[in-house]
């Protein structure tokens, strides 16, 4: 209702703006400068036929005007035109030749005429039925080249285009097709560009001897290996210089993250190649944090139930990879000891906002996986096994990165909130099925190296508190034997002193269980797995 009403009020302004126009001396001149954006802005049908009548207001009041002008702004009334027959139709045959005529129009232009708003008209028309018309591939492919006229004709247009460019490029509901057009259009720009300094940077992933390796020629091709091939050179050009802070914010970041905003709103499959999110952690380890929060805070959401659509399982795990990419990217400087604003602000951020929004979808998700197990019921969207691994999914992610997070604290943080997490671990440990308490287990393993060994006897003790019920106890055992396991294919020294003591009592105490025979025990063994 809310869209309906917008569109009635620029309808009617747009008819109140026809009336004023007819009374006004020299209109044209006054006010055409203004309404140059317009006709890239407004982009429902009804109102751009309103726009359309209010041009032709102008052209019919104008007098003195030069015919030059008059031509263009007639060739912008023919590029709106609609079929009299079929009403909701575009006139094709007038739009065509118009573009064909203005084609030959500019690419004959002197300099003395260049500078005009009727050609900004046109530009901006150009950019929306880039963005705009889908279907309409020649008239896609008439706009893309005239605006390659208009940027090697007039220079100026550049900025204008590079603001358009930005703004598609961080929609994340753009169509990909319309996407890679204006990628199209900011790599003829970095050919043609001279002084701008975002451009200038991003001209080192041009490769114009060879374009099957050229970063803009990949990015944009219809096979998805070639695209992650743009990434991967991207990495290695980054890796030798660092790209600029600007030109990360402006176009890198946003075309990393198309990856996953494609998977995310198209139910695409899932990405496969870790490339993608190996960039997205190397960008973010120079972001500043108000762009790193904003970027961590508008995936995260997205995991929540609270979001109108429900995603499927690649979809929630295309998310957790990216969110655990984000956190792995953290690179923030936080001293306890030192007073310093920014990074009070960012600790305080993180314990009052971040910390607790985790933990929170930590708890709505770890706690439901035993009822879907026993009491489940699949909906239209996921069958109660989607449910569960998308429970477990969820579960282990935000666990690995609270831990992540409470580790850049002081000591007497970690303690506050080291059992919150093992207690939520220990709830996949606890489960009758094996993969998820295989899962758990692994999560368990990056846990104790992040947490470090300064925490490992006090997780042992509450492992062996937490799985004391009949099979838990088995459990215990082999996921004792897992993170030893583990912790001794480590390639640095992990002292595990502290805990050895416990870890012996454990294992002897099951040697020599005095409860059962060795047969019924090997019984219970065989042919199990805990």
């Amino acid at each position: 209702s809310n869209k309906i009403f917008e569109q009635d009020l620029n309808i009617s302004i747009l008819k109140i703006l026809q009336n004023l126009i007819i009374h006004i001396e020299n209109s044209l001149e006054k006010y055409l400068h203004l309404l140059t954006i317009l006709c890239c802005k407004i982009i429902q049908r009804d109102q751009r036929i309103e726009l359309i009548k209010l041009f032709q207001i102008l052209i019919d009041q104008s007098t003195n005007i030069k015919s030059n002008t008059i031509w263009y702004l007639k060739q912008l009334i023919e590029l709106n035109s609609w079929n009299s027959d079929q009403i909701d139709e575009p006139d094709y045959e007038r739009r065509l030749n118009s573009y064909k005529q203005i084609t030959k129009e500019i690419s004959t232009l002197e300099n003395i005429d260049k500078n005009k708003n009727e050609f900004l008209c046109l530009f901006y028309h150009c950019l929306y039925e880039l963005h705009y018309s889908i279907n309409d591939l020649s008239l896609r492919e008439y706009a893309s080249q005239c605006i390659h006229l208009f940027l090697k004709q007039i220079p100026l247009y550049q900025s204008y285009l590079l603001t358009e460019i930005r703004t598609i490029l961080k929609q994340s509901t753009i169509s990909i097709h319309i996407r890679n057009e204006f990628i199209r259009l900011l790599g003829l720009i970095i050919d043609i560009n001279i002084d701008n300094d975002d451009l200038n940077d991003l001209k080192r992933l041009r490769n114009y001897n060879d374009i099957e390796i050229d970063f803009f020629h990949n990015i944009t091709h219809v096979q998805n290996h070639r695209r992650l091939r743009a990434l991967k050179r991207f990495k290695l050009i980054h890796d030798e210089q660092t790209f600029r802070l600007t030109t990360i914010i402006n176009y890198l970041l946003p075309i990393v993250c198309s990856f996953i905003n494609d998977v995310i709103n198209d139910d695409k499959q899932d990405i496969n190649d870790d490339i993608v999110f190996i960039c997205l952690t190397t960008l973010c380890q120079i972001l500043p944090w108000i762009k790193y929060n904003q970027l961590f805070i508008s995936y995260f959401r997205q995991l929540t139930t609270t979001t109108k659509r429900t995603l499927n399982l690649i979809q929630k795990r295309c998310l957790t990879k990216t969110i655990s990419a984000i956190i792995d990217g953290f690179h923030f400087q936080l001293n306890n000891n030192e007073t310093n604003s920014e990074s009070e602000r960012i600790s305080r951020t993180i314990q009052k906002r971040l910390l607790p929004m985790i933990l929170n979808l930590l708890s709505q998700n770890s706690f439901s996986i035993d009822s879907l197990t026993t009491n489940g019921i699949s909906t239209k969207n996921a069958t109660i096994d989607d449910q569960r691994q998308q429970a477990v999914l969820l579960t282990i992610t935000c666990s690995l990165i609270a831990t992540k997070l409470i580790i850049i604290f002081s000591h007497d943080f970690i303690e506050q909130h080291i059992s919150t997490i093992l207690l939520h671990l220990l709830t996949l440990l606890r489960s009758r099925i094996y993969s998820i308490r295989d899962q758990g287990r692994d999560c368990l393993c990056k846990c104790i190296i992040i947490f470090g060994k300064r925490y490992f006897k006090f997780i042992i003790e509450e492992l062996i508190a937490g799985l004391q019920r009949g099979y838990q106890h088995f459990v215990l055992l082999h996921t004792i034997h897992t993170i030893l396991i583990h912790i001794s294919s480590l390639t640095y020294d992990f002292n595990i002193d502290s805990a050895v003591k416990i870890l012996a009592n454990i294992f002897i105490d099951d040697f020599f269980n005095q409860e059962k025979t060795e047969s019924s025990k090997a019984s219970e063994h065989e042919n199990s797995t805990y």
